[in-house]
């Protein structure tokens, strides 16, 4: 139950962090092509950063990873549209903070400093 609360608490704290600051050092944003995967990875405090990746083609669902733990697949109430972002061609790889994303053909991959991560795609979406 404590590890649920925290978890949404995080999801609170990365929208309203996402929402409120403009595009900066604290949020980057990125669009993974030619999946068209759009991310943004955001500084939470002094201690913790996240990576979120929005999934429209599978309703409205969302891919979060956190400095600390497993990435998930929550369900979003909306979706982001960040004004200025990236973007990542087919085999790029780009590190924001302690994370590393790349653009696949048809997906892309996150990996955190603690080794979880995830695979994201039209067809599939993996959590490890």
């Amino acid at each position: 139950m404590v590890r649920r609360l925290t978890f949404v608490v995080l999801l609170a704290v990365l929208a309203v962090s996402v929402l409120a600051v403009p595009a900066s050092a604290r949020t980057r944003a990125f669009l993974a092509k030619p999946s068209r995967i759009s991310c943004v990875a955001s500084k939470l405090g002094t201690t913790g950063a996240a990576v979120r990746c929005d999934l429209p083609f599978i309703g409205h669902k969302a891919v979060f990873l956190h400095t600390r733990g497993k990435a998930k697949i929550q369900h979003v109430s909306g979706f982001l549209h960040p004004g200025h972002r990236s973007t990542l061609g087919r085999g790029e790889e780009a590190h924001y903070g302690q994370f590393s994303c790349k653009s696949l053909k048809t997906a892309v991959t996150c990996r955190g400093g603690n080794g979880h991560g995830f695979t994201v795609g039209r067809k599939f979406q993996l959590t490890f």
